[in-house]
């Protein structure tokens, strides 16, 4: 048995880990039943929606740790709400139980996804740097590849850069080049491949069919936020479709690298109707109030620690008949 200090650092994983596990399962029904009612909000609004998602389990599972730990203590703002979040045993740990084994199953499997995702940006960072060192840059700042598939992207981490290939390359004009160049300079703005990256790690904990969508969501969103960007500086909005469509039909197939699709941005590969839909719309589209993000947050939390109590003691319960 373990006392102290350490007992309470445990207590805090157990609890957490039970609350990560009931918010993937709540938001994955929220995602399969609801997801479609996204598209109503502004891109803006999808994208902090997304990243809400992604990381609400963690926040929310500390959040509600926190408040199980504190009502116990003489720390706690409100002491009456330890009758409903009291958590028993808060200083006393025993590692040889269910308790502990839940731990060591949930350190191994975050540490698992953890791992083969810090193992794919590492593979995928060197095989950009090789594609950067055969790459010439040009004077607009992008990085022209010889090759005979016509394509454009984004790609690196903490130094993302924009690359196009000759094919591609000699068959735009002036103004369809421009569009490309605002496009993918605005994945460079937002370090659009290593938030892709850092998604895909905060996602890879839901349900894989959950996961894969909220993934094509976060890939949609980013490419309609940098058409939108486009369009705020470039008005002909049936031009920058256009210029869409041209380069979604000389892109017959991919770039033949080795590089990874999760760790780039696709200028013209996929998603081109629903860009084009949203970006030649009339539609206002609405604004996620921000007002719910915060009574979610709160609401959430505290149910939460109610929740992993009662099942907390339910567990006991029946192991202890």
């Amino acid at each position: 048995m373990i006392f102290g200090t350490l007992a309470i650092f445990f207590n805090v994983l157990s609890i957490m880990g039970f609350c990560v596990l009931f918010i993937i399962f709540t938001l994955s029904i929220i995602v399969s039943w609801k997801s479609e009612t996204f598209n109503q909000y502004s891109v803006v609004s999808r994208r902090r929606v997304l990243w809400f998602i992604a990381v609400s389990p963690w926040l929310f599972g500390c959040l509600a740790a926190s408040l199980v730990i504190l009502s116990g203590s003489h720390y706690s703002p409100f002491p009456q709400s330890f009758d409903l979040l009291h958590w028993h045993h808060a200083q006393e740990f025993i590692f040889n139980s269910w308790h502990g084994l839940s731990i060591i199953a949930l350190v191994v499997y975050t540490g698992f996804l953890f791992f083969r995702k810090v193992y794919s940006l590492i593979i995928n960072s060197r095989q950009i740097s090789l594609l950067q060192a055969v790459a010439e840059r040009d004077e607009n700042g992008f990085y022209q590849l010889e090759a005979d598939a016509a394509t454009a992207f984004t790609a690196g981490y903490l130094m993302p850069r924009c690359y196009i290939t000759t094919a591609l390359r000699r068959q735009l004009n002036s103004k369809e080049y421009t569009i490309l160049q605002l496009h993918e300079k605005e994945h460079v703005r937002r370090a659009d491949p290593l938030m892709k990256w850092c998604f895909q790690l905060f996602t890879a904990f839901f349900p894989t069919v959950i996961s894969v969508k909220l993934n094509q969501s976060m890939s949609l969103v980013m490419e309609q936020c940098a058409d939108f960007a486009v369009s705020d500086k470039i008005s002909d909005k049936l031009l920058i479709a256009e210029t869409l469509l041209k380069v979604r039909r000389l892109a017959v197939r991919p770039f033949e690298g080795e590089l990874s699709a999760s760790a780039v941005c696709h200028y013209g590969h996929d998603y081109i109707e629903e860009r084009i839909s949203y970006l030649l719309s009339d539609q206002q589209s609405k604004v996620f109030p921000i007002l719910i993000f915060i009574c979610a947050t709160v609401s959430i939390s505290i149910f939460s620690a109610l929740t992993v109590d009662i099942f907390h003691h339910t567990i006991e319960y029946t192991l202890s008949h």
